[in-house]
Formats: structure tokens, C-alpha cells, sequence
């Protein structure tokens, strides 16, 4: 595999980072040597958010007053008309009830398309590479480092403004022509261009989406760096 695979050295400690997909299939788990020997023989390992310390309904209870849209309001009317006549296309494509997202922020909407996609081509969050990595430190009561937190990732989704967040839902809907295996492909093959492609093509082509980039992507990568800086100075190897 030669996928996002590096390795960071100082005279302190060692980093190896491993790019992940959140959503895959079991045949993604032949890593190849260099990963297996790097997690082997690590002391400890870093995630974005630690999910061994959540259980399923910790999880559903701290997403929930993130997801829901307050005051009883509906998606449908948080919407242009445009985008509603989409997303109404799209459940009635897929023979799903609209009804299930009706109360929804349209970023979680977004999300909920996104994993209906990758689900749809075959592909379990069971099967997620950080999941897999996760519930293997657990069992092996290996040290699990989480950067952030389930409530500082939804708050940074959150905190968008409403044309930010019905721009992601535009950007999901416009993506369902695409196969989600093409993308765990690209990461199975190491293809850094594609992947780059498909990161930051749409700030490429709308510059709206600067918001959503610098939230999401810019500013979180910045702050991970620094912990991560701060990490490497005690000698061990993550």
C-alpha cells in the first residue's frame, strides 16, 4: 500500500502518519509492512477523537442538539427552493423517506448524504481505518490519544453560516453522480493528485467555500500540528 504513508523524525520521538478513510471495506485491512511495523512498534496511538471512550448513545446524545435545526424549525425552509427540489429528487431516487432528515441542520444533511453514498456502494464505518486502528489499541490496551473531540468537531460544523452549510449540501447532492469506491481506491493506490483534486476542487471553483476550508481543514490542521508538535518531544514514537 502506498498510501499517505510518512514518517517524521526528531531527536526526540518519532511520528508515523497514516492518512484514513472513515467508511471502507474489509479488504482494505493488508496494510503492508511499513504500516504494520510502524504501529507495531509505537507506543501509543493519535487519532482525531477517540470513539473507544464513547459509547453509541454518548455518541447520539452529544450529536444530537448539534444536528437538529431549534425552534422546531424545518430544512425545507432553511433552503432555497432549488436545493429542496434536489434533495426531495434524491430521496425519492433511492426509495428513502425525506422525513428522516426533515429536522436537520443542512451540514448534517450533507453528512447524511455522504454516508448514504459510501453505504450504498458497499462500504461499513466498521470498516473505517481509524476505527479499525481504534478498537485494536483497545483490546490491546495500547494508549489512545485523541487530538479533538467529538464536540469541538461538531461545533466547527455548527458554527458555519447558513450559505456555507446550504453549500455543502449542494456539493453532496452534486457528488452522488460520483462512485465513493473511485476515492478508497485513490487511497489504496496512494494517488495524491486525484485525491488533491477532489479535496480542493470545490474551493478552487467557488471561492465561498473559503469558510468551510478554513474551518474545517486550515485552522484544525494547524492546531493538530502544534499538539502533535508538542507530542514528539518526549522520546516515544506515535
Amino acid at each position: 500500500m502506498a498510501a499517505c504513508f510518512c514518517s517524521a523524525r526528531s531527536t526526540s520521538g518519532s511520528l508515523f502518519l497514516l492518512g484514513s478513510v472513515h467508511l471502507g471495506r474489509s479488504e482494505l485491512y493488508g496494510f503492508g509492512p511499513a504500516v504494520e511495523e510502524a504501529y507495531a512498534t509505537s507506543d501509543e496511538l493519535v487519532v482525531e477523537v477517540d470513539l473507544s471512550l464513547l459509547s453509541e448513545q454518548e455518541i447520539v446524545a452529544q450529536s444530537a442538539r448539534y444536528l437538529v435545526l431549534p425552534d422546531g424549525r424545518m430544512l425545507r425552509d432553511e433552503l432555497m427552493p432549488e436545493t429542496w427540489a434536489k434533495l426531495e429528487a434524491y430521496f425519492r431516487d433511492r426509495g428513502a423517506a425525506i422525513t428522516v432528515v426533515e429536522r436537520l441542520k443542512p451540514w448534517a444533511v450533507s453528512t447524511v448524504i455522504a454516508v448514504m453514498e459510501f453505504q450504498a456502494a458497499g462500504m461499513k464505518e466498521e470498516y473505517g481505518i481509524d476505527r479499525y486502528f481504534i478498537d485494536d489499541a483497545a483490546e490491546a490496551r495500547r494508549p489512545i490519544r485523541g487530538l479533538e473531540t467529538l464536540q469541538s468537531q461538531l461545533e466547527a460544523l455548527d458554527g458555519l453560516s447558513p450559505r456555507v452549510q446550504e453549500l455543502m449540501l449542494e456539493d453532496a447532492l452534486a457528488r452522488t453522480i460520483d462512485d465513493p469506491g473511485t476515492l478508497v481506491t485513490a487511497w489504496e493506490e496512494g494517488d495524491e493528485e486525484w485525491l488533491t483534486r477532489q479535496l480542493f476542487g470545490p474551493l478552487e471553483e467557488n471561492p465561498e467555500f473559503e469558510e468551510f476550508y478554513q474551518a474545517i481543514f486550515f485552522r484544525r490542521n494547524l492546531e493538530m500540528t502544534a499538539q502533535l508538535a508538542e507530542l514528539v518531544r518526549d522520546g516515544r514514537r506515535r
